[in-house]
């Protein structure tokens, strides 16, 4: 059995704390297309309209993952 560590409970925060903002994301685009309204995003250093039309979802419903890190 292996001991956990603090940088193990860290990591798992990081880790649901990212996959929370994904999801949010995914809502946000999903209520800005379901809406009708432009989705209003900084881009190049400059404010930027998205019509609703053109957005889209990348990964929907897929999970967040990443590489575990090396512990050297």
């Amino acid at each position: 059995m292996t001991k956990s560590t603090k940088w193990d409970a860290v990591t798992k925060l990081h880790h649901l704390a990212e996959e929370a903002m994904r999801r949010a994301v995914e809502r946000v685009i999903q209520d800005h297309r379901a809406s009708g309204f432009p989705l209003v995003v900084w881009r190049d250093g400059k404010v930027v309209e998205i019509p609703s039309e053109q957005l889209i979802v990348r990964e929907t419903g897929r999970a967040y993952r990443v590489k575990k890190r090396s512990r050297n």
